[in-house]
């Protein structure tokens, strides 16, 4: 019986990546910043798509900040945060509990905040050590971290669509809601190190991960290894200072954690 599921879970994910490589994308938008990499804005026309792009340069040095506000209502967007943080791109993180509490692991400067979760979509974290991310598909990998978010779920493993991701879709009607199109902030690492940032309008994550498995060359890079997804939805935002001409996709609702690069 696992045999039969797993040649038909194959079949499944071979059917869906013929079906997305032969969809159209078009970059409608690039520029590139010396002091920050590529910025592309990019379309899937055939699902009325945008994804906001940033593949950084090499010499970027990334952290992972958490906002003081103890409230949604006393928060700062990114847009506010910009006039008092120093960054040149700033993106919406982790998830966050109602009582406005980073959910899952969150470790900042050595110090853990919050313990790792075992909720299944948190598949993944982001961790930083010395300014460089890196991206884990599995969250104890962080437990070591100088700093670290969990996140997920894991859309890309070793450079395939994650096996289960699929399965987590059908596990709970509770998650039904959380896989249907919604904005979505992604990190995603190439196979030559590159970090890529990505928000998006509402998508699915299974388009997104084909996105990003069938067509890396989007993004500047001939294949993507891993890819993570963070909170979405309200919560997804990204800030760029392109010479003359800022970029800020708007969050609906402050956030508490951010990622910030220089």
């Amino acid at each position: 019986m696992k045999l039969l599921k797993a040649i038909l879970l194959t079949l499944t994910m071979v059917s869906m990546s013929a079906a997305f490589a032969s969809e159209k994308y078009e970059i409608v938008k690039q520029d590139y910043q010396a002091n920050l990499g590529t910025f592309r804005q990019i379309q899937d026309v055939d699902n009325d798509v945008d994804l906001y792009v940033v593949t950084l340069n090499d010499n970027y040095r990334g952290k992972i900040f958490r906002q003081t506000a103890d409230s949604l209502s006393s928060a700062d967007t990114i847009n506010t945060l910009r006039r008092t943080e120093s960054f040149l791109l700033a993106i919406n993180g982790g998830y966050y509990t109602p009582s406005f509490t980073p959910v899952g692991l969150y470790i900042e400067n050595g110090k853990m905040i919050s313990r790792l979760s075992h909720q299944s979509i948190l598949n993944s974290c982001v961790r930083v050590d010395a300014n460089k991310i890196s991206l884990e598909t599995d969250p104890s990998n962080c437990l070591s971290a100088n700093s670290a978010i969990q996140a997920g779920p894991a859309l890309i493993k070793q450079g395939d669509i994650a096996d289960d991701l699929p399965i987590l879709q059908k596990r709970s009607p509770k998650l039904e809601a959380f896989f249907e199109p919604h904005r979505r902030t992604v990190l995603a690492m190439s196979s030559d190190k590159k970090l890529i940032v990505i928000v998006s309008s509402p998508i699915t994550l299974m388009n997104m991960a084909n996105i990003l498995k069938t067509a890396p060359q989007l993004f500047g890079v001939k294949k993507i290894i891993t890819a993570v997804n963070l909170d979405g939805g309200a919560s997804t935002g990204m800030y760029i200072r392109l010479d003359g001409n800022p970029f800020y996709f708007s969050e609906v609702r402050p956030v508490k954690t951010l990622l910030f690069f220089n």
